[in-house]
């Protein structure tokens, strides 16, 4: 055996050994510590996980933040939520940062408002005065407040023109995207608001290619006629198709929701929005062509889906059996949706 073969088989087995060792050292330093220290240790929005990493390291949880960092980007575990987690030591390194990327290990210490799809922005900002101890006056008016509106469009997309020109109810009925939310004690209206408005952002941010050339408004009108009206996605995007297809053909919507909506300071009974429908509003499509002045209701992320994403039909009337099971019956002329009218509301006695 030559020389020049002898140095190359010593420095393989130096590079085997060293990468054995190395292997066991990482293994080594990404363990559990075990010494039974826990921590409620609160991510900061915008932290940075090298920095989350030393503060776990000083905490005493975790054995080194430098290897710990580096492991996280070769593994690609480098998300994080901000909140409160509980923490231990006797975790190892991946379940650590298993915990502080997954917001439903989130200590719920602080306060938990679910604001529905679909509800109105009146319902929200009661909802809101009940958990926060806010008035749900000074949510509206807030959301009312022109000025305050306005100050919000360099920081949110979708909030326009079209958002503050209309004469609407309430400005950001529509724009306040449902979800189960976390706040603290020491919230205000502001922070609350923006913290709603953060989570439309991420939403319509998903849709920001096919909202190019269209009007956010307008969209989001729609989307919340299609969430009162339907359940499932596939019956959202029938009915988002309904809705073009009448507006196309100058038909006006004439949806009883939109009645619901336009008599919301007085409603008692649902069955209200299919006897009024010749109350006084720019909100009633029984009176008035085209969309509502605004959105009816805040809509989920299906809703929004179904009204960029429909699937196209031959129907132009749909009637649901609210009264049983909600289940949707499409008609293409208006003599079949007057008899499903008649068959599963009138002659069930759901409707007069």
């Amino acid at each position: 055996m030559n020389k020049k073969i002898k140095i190359i088989i010593a420095l393989l087995v130096v590079i085997v050994i060293s990468t054995v060792s190395g292997v066991v050292f990482v293994k080594k330093m990404i363990a559990p510590l075990n010494t039974g220290v826990v921590i409620r240790y609160e991510v900061k929005s915008g932290a940075n996980l090298k920095t989350v990493l030393k503060d776990l390291q000083t905490q005493k949880v975790i054995k080194n933040a430098d290897i710990a960092h580096l492991y996280s980007r070769i593994f690609k575990k480098t998300k994080l939520v901000s909140g409160k987690f509980n923490i231990s030591s006797n975790q190892s390194l991946e379940q650590i940062l298993e915990t502080i990327s997954n917001p439903t290990k989130l200590v719920h210490d602080h306060l938990v408002v679910p604001l529905i799809e679909g509800k109105w922005a009146i319902h929200y900002a009661e909802k809101l005065s009940e958990i926060l101890k806010i008035p749900a006056k000074n949510f509206i008016d807030k959301w009312n407040d022109k000025n305050y509106v306005r100050s919000l469009k360099n920081k949110y997309f979708f909030i326009t023109d079209d958002t503050l020109n209309r004469d609407t109810k309430v400005l950001l009925e529509g724009y306040l995207a449902p979800d189960t939310y976390y706040f603290t004690k020491n919230e205000t209206v502001e922070t609350v608001t923006e913290k709603i408005l953060n989570n439309t952002l991420k939403r319509l941010t998903e849709f920001k290619n096919q909202l190019q050339n269209k009007n956010i408004h307008e969209i989001l009108t729609q989307a919340s006629l299609v969430q009162y009206e339907a359940k499932t996605l596939e019956d959202m995007q029938k009915i988002a198709y309904v809705t073009t297809q009448r507006i196309a053909k100058k038909m006006k919507i004439e949806y009883s929701v939109t009645v619901c909506y336009a008599l919301y300071e007085k409603l008692n009974d649902w069955k209200q929005c299919e006897q009024q429908t010749n109350v006084d509003s720019k909100y009633n499509t029984y009176r008035n062509y085209g969309l509502p002045p605004g959105p009816i209701s805040n809509p989920s992320r299906n809703a929004i889906y179904a009204v960029l994403n429909p699937i196209k039909h031959d129907y132009l009337f749909f009637v649901a059996d609210v009264c049983r099971d909600s289940k949707i019956y499409y008609s293409k002329t208006y003599a079949e949706h007057e008899a499903k009218v008649k068959q599963y509301l009138r002659d069930t006695k759901c409707l007069p």
